[in-house]
């Protein structure tokens, strides 16, 4: 019965590993024969109407000035004289890798909420004194002195 299923399917590799009896053998020749017999013409590629539609296809290429649109309708004509299936067309875009929504906004609570330190969104009135480097007490390995290391 696998066998047979196989053979429907036009699976004959299949049929030929599930294979086990004389029986099982004929029926796949048989198969092969009557695929031979359905078989499709001869390759396309090389008749006259696949010859005859890359011609025109190459003529409006080559021509001074060609148009996109004449240029596609001859390219899906000679895909189908030729019986090639039409590549798919590829749309390069940049990948968009971004941790934040953009633009990127600060999230807020919900109405009415107040930040427990107060207000973030003012400015405060206090601001801390200007750095004075002369006022900070020397920091660094060039300060160490042997006399101040530690014993």
């Amino acid at each position: 019965a696998a066998v047979k299923s196989a053979i429907a399917a036009g699976d004959l590799t299949r049929a030929e590993a599930l294979a086990t009896t004389r029986e099982h053998w004929e029926w796949i020749a048989e198969a092969r024969k009557t695929n031979a017999k359905n078989a499709p013409p001869a390759d396309q590629a090389n008749s006259e109407e696949c010859l005859a539609a890359k011609q025109a296809l190459e003529r409006a290429a080559n021509s001074a000035d060609p148009e996109p649109e004449v240029l596609q309708a001859k390219r899906s004509l000679m895909y189908a004289a030729c019986d090639i299936p039409q590549p798919v067309e590829l749309v390069n875009q940049q990948p968009v890798t971004t941790l934040f929504p953009y633009p990127y906004t600060r999230r807020r609570g919900y109405p009415g909420h107040r930040h427990p330190h107060g207000d973030h969104d003012k400015p405060s009135d206090y601001t801390s004194p200007p750095y004075d480097r002369r006022m900070a007490e020397p920091f660094g390995s060039r300060f160490i002195r042997p006399e101040d290391a530690p014993r």
